[in-house]
């Protein structure tokens, strides 16, 4: 009877192990399927340009002379999670190089990788990056600003240069510094000016080659303002008379306050322009007339001075008319007097004729 309830017993273990054992493999087979049998679908991504995160202490040392990006490999059997590191605005990795222990020199470092989702690895492409460390030095230094003929339109002349604000903050190593020629304000992108221009534009650190510096720019960008002087040309002026001549004036002569003129405009437009014609009506004028004529020019041209002041002296016929005699007898004698004046004065004068214009000679 003993043996039969002991034979019942192990019975039931049995059935109860069994049970068991089939509950287990419900509950993991898929993961032990996965651990016996690797997944046959993988993926991966090269992730380009990712930064390199130095770790020193920024307050005594400033270092230089590597890539700052590195591109990495990554790999996983997980889409999400892959495209959740792929993601620069996602990603849980960094790539880093430790130089909290190292002192002042160059240095090979390697780069880790840090914080990576736990179904994903990370390949770096480049293991180790070569890294300069200097003592840090921060100095107030002046900004220049220079521009060759190259930049200005054909026949313009480069004026004053003024740069705002006219120093900048540059931090760099101690032996960095000791090389730093000048700083100055890129202007490359600056070409046919032909009038005065205000642009901002970068600043760089040079050495006396030419060459750029590693340093950290403070402001980054500082105002340039260019003064660009336009060609000039001084010319004659000379009056032309329009309308008919009163028919008791003999002869009309013209004083101007001003000889010439300088003009301002493109090389073309002046390369065209030998003389300015003043237009003076003298329609009706029998007594001394003073009228102000602005000089003629074409678009794109400036006159200095911008306007002219002519002066209309006429001789009166003679006739019975003895006042009339005696104003014509003294606007000769006045007008002989002014041909002999310095040539701030420009005297022209009109005879009397059949056609109605009159023109200088």
């Amino acid at each position: 009877m003993l043996f039969k309830k002991r034979k019942t017993n192990l019975f039931y273990s049995l059935i109860a192990l069994l049970f068991a054992i089939v509950l287990f493999f419900n509950a993991n087979g898929s993961s032990l399927q996965k651990n016996i049998i690797p997944s046959s679908t993988s993926y991966e991504e090269l992730v380009k340009d990712v930064a390199i995160q130095p770790i020193y202490d920024s307050d005594a040392y400033f270092i230089q002379g590597f890539n700052t990006t590195v591109s990495v490999k990554l790999t996983s059997d997980n889409r999400v999670q892959l495209n959740t590191e792929k993601n620069q605005e996602t990603r849980n990795f960094r790539v880093v190089a430790d130089l909290s222990k190292l002192s002042v020199g160059t240095h090979e470092v390697p780069l880790k990788v840090q914080n990576l989702s736990s179904g994903v690895t990370a390949t770096i492409e480049t293991r180790t990056i070569t890294v300069t460390i200097e003592k840090k030095v921060t100095k107030k230094i002046k900004v220049s600003a220079s521009i060759s003929k190259d930049h200005l339109q054909e026949g313009y002349e480069l004026g004053k240069i003024t740069v705002e604000p006219s120093e900048v903050e540059v931090t760099t190593g101690e032996d960095t510094l000791k090389e730093l020629s000048s700083v100055e304000a890129s202007l490359g992108h600056l070409a046919n000016l032909n009038k005065d221009t205000s642009t901002k534009a970068s600043v760089v650190v040079l050495d006396k080659n030419g060459e750029k510096l590693p340093a950290i720019i403070n402001p980054e960008q500082v105002t340039v303002n260019v003064s660009v002087n336009a060609p000039t040309k001084e010319v004659p002026v000379n009056v032309v008379a329009s309308g008919t001549m009163a028919s008791n004036v003999s002869t009309i002569i013209y004083r101007t306050d001003h000889d010439t003129v300088e003009l301002t405009g493109t090389q073309a437009s002046l390369n065209e322009i030998d003389r300015i014609s003043l237009p003076v009506n003298i329609q009706n004028v029998t007594t001394t007339t003073q009228v102000e004529v602005v000089v003629p020019v074409k678009e794109g041209v400036t006159a200095n001075p911008e306007s002219i002041w002519v002066t209309i002296v006429p001789t009166l016929k003679q006739s019975t008319d003895s006042s009339q005699t005696s104003e014509s007898t003294t606007a000769t004698s006045s007008s002989r007097s002014n041909s002999s004046q310095s040539s701030s004065s420009n005297e022209q004068s009109t005879t009397s004729s059949t056609t109605s214009e009159s023109t200088n000679p």
